[in-house]
Parts: structure tokens; C-alpha cells; sequence
């Protein structure tokens, strides 16, 4: 780690993104823990390694009530948000 972000795009005007994917089990505990503080009404964003429908599904359960993806959409473009929402039904369909 150099203090640099790891991500920058749009000429610079976006800055962001430490770890991707990696993050995703560290951001599920830590959004574990905050949940017990929140009321059940209350929702949050669910942020950190989200980059498949299932890890989405994850936050869902916990109560979260969107998402926001870094990295991969750095990496893929805006398909990635296909990509997470179809794998998302396909998981929800399957149950």
C-alpha cells in the first residue's frame, strides 16, 4: 500500500477502490456488525467487493437496499451491473 488509490478514472475526477473482490468476506462481517446497530426499518449500501450476484444476495439478506461497485466496474464497464443483477435472479430463481 502506497496511499495512492488503486482506481482512477474519469480523467481523474473518480477516485477509489482498495482491494475488489478481496474485500467482499471483510465488508460482509463489517456490515454483520453495524446491522445490530441499525433499526430493521433502516437500510444501508452495501459497498466492498461486490462484484457477483451472489455476494449482492448476501447484503441483501442483511437489510441492505442498494449497492455500489468500485473495481469492477473499473475493470468490466457498466456490464458489470448485468452481470450482478442476472446472477442475482438466477440464484433467486433457483430457490
Amino acid at each position: 500500500f502506497d496511499g495512492h488509490h488503486a482506481l482512477s478514472f474519469n480523467d481523474g475526477n473518480h477516485l477509489g477502490g482498495m482491494a475488489g473482490s478481496e474485500l467482499a468476506n471483510l465488508s460482509h462481517k463489517v456490515h454483520q456488525k453495524v446491522r445490530k446497530f441499525l433499526h430493521p426499518h433502516v437500510g444501508y449500501k452495501a459497498v466492498g467487493g461486490i462484484s457477483t450476484g451472489g455476494l449482492l444476495l448476501r447484503h441483501l439478506e442483511l437489510g441492505a437496499c442498494g449497492f455500489q461497485v468500485g473495481t469492477e466496474y473499473y475493470e468490466l464497464g457498466p456490464r458489470v451491473f448485468t452481470h450482478i443483477l442476472e446472477e442475482a435472479a438466477e440464484k433467486l430463481q433457483a430457490v
